[in-house]
């Protein structure tokens, strides 16, 4: 038997903006997609876990995140901006955890692994923003922090050709680089009849 948690990553105003250059025209499906996860994993009581990316207006807390090419560029994401808030058609539950990240990985210089640990989670299943940076590197990094890592493959969405690359691409890609060593990929569907089961 698994104890799992819901990890929520990035679902943000910043990627279900029209007009942004970050946003992510399928966002809505996959936010719906997102809240039937949410709604089945508080009915099993499992713990749901909001991840924010945001950072300080002085980019202190961003590290090499923009300025990774060796020059620097405006940080986005900044604190107390609408652009960090959740999306509105997130549904957010009352009894949830939160977490505030500013890196790509959800592990990085926050608590998220101490709190899994307190909640003797082993399992976590991982959906939000944006397939190929933020989700990406979390299953990446929770792999290697010994969790079980369930990817859900249509629970995660990036822009249509962000870098270059069409979307449907890019997300083939990494879901096959995952499966081969990092996580389970399944589709949302396919995800609730195991946890059904749990």
């Amino acid at each position: 038997m698994r104890h799992p948690a819901l990890l929520v990553i990035d679902v943000q105003k910043f990627y279900t903006t029209p007009g942004l250059r970050t946003y992510i025209d399928d966002c809505e499906p996959v936010i719906e997609r997102i809240n039937r996860l949410i709604a089945a994993f508080e009915r099993k009581r499992f713990p749901v876990i909001y991840i924010q990316h945001m950072y300080r207006a002085d980019g202190a807390d961003a590290g090499r995140m923009w300025d990774y090419t060796g020059t620097r560029k405006p940080s986005s994401f900044i604190t107390g901006t609408d652009i960090v808030d959740y999306a509105d058609s997130l549904h957010q539950i009352k009894n949830r955890f939160e977490i505030d990240k500013h890196r790509y990985s959800s592990f990085k210089q926050t608590e998220l692994d101490q709190l899994l640990k307190s909640e003797h989670i082993d399992t976590v299943v991982v959906t939000g923003f944006m397939t190929n940076f933020c989700c990406e590197t979390t299953a990446r990094e929770a792999h290697d922090l010994d969790y079980y890592v369930y990817f859900l493959s249509d629970a995660t969405s990036c822009p249509f050709n962000l870098v270059g690359v069409e979307r449907d691409r890019v997300k083939e890609v990494v879901h096959a680089s995952l499966a081969a060593g990092f996580a389970i990929i399944k589709s949302t569907d396919e995800y609730l009849e195991i946890l059904a089961k749990n």
